[in-house]
């Protein structure tokens, strides 16, 4: 679905961003940090992609008020007017291996990326999970 398939650029340069990181690159060559800054034309698809607020039923003209008021999907919270996604890459020692983890913030809180088991999501598996968005093809 194209409708969030657009923000595919945004995670692949995710991906790329810690991928420079974690091969150890000399420090004055890998971003310690990057900001973008967006509208919610941006944040709203991105915020699709992820797979973040997928509510059990589609919302329909019949929808109960309870459902309503209760569903996952309000995309006034999802993006008001100061919106933002953030993802932190965490390195930790364990008896000499090195494991990497990200962490996912919407809003300033942190998020539970589908597919991961936890909030820090280990690389490999962040990795798997947006696989098929990495390098997007807009052609095909």
């Amino acid at each position: 679905m194209l409708s969030y398939e657009i923000s595919c650029p945004l995670i692949t340069d995710i991906i790329l961003t810690f991928s420079d990181k974690i091969k150890n690159a000399p420090e004055s060559e890998v971003q310690q940090a990057k900001f973008r800054f967006a509208h919610a034309e941006t944040i709203i698809p991105f915020i699709s992609l992820l797979g973040l607020y997928t509510d059990t039923q589609a919302l329909q003209w019949n929808s109960s008020p309870e459902f309503i008021a209760g569903r996952h999907w309000n995309s006034s919270w999802i993006s008001p007017f100061a919106a933002n996604v953030m993802f932190v890459l965490y390195e930790c020692d364990n008896n000499g291996h090195v494991q990497h983890y990200v962490k996912a913030l919407h809003n300033e809180r942190e998020i539970v990326i589908p597919g991961c088991d936890d909030i820090y999501c280990e690389w490999r598996e962040f990795k798997e999970i947006f696989a098929s968005y990495f390098n997007c093809d807009f052609a095909g």
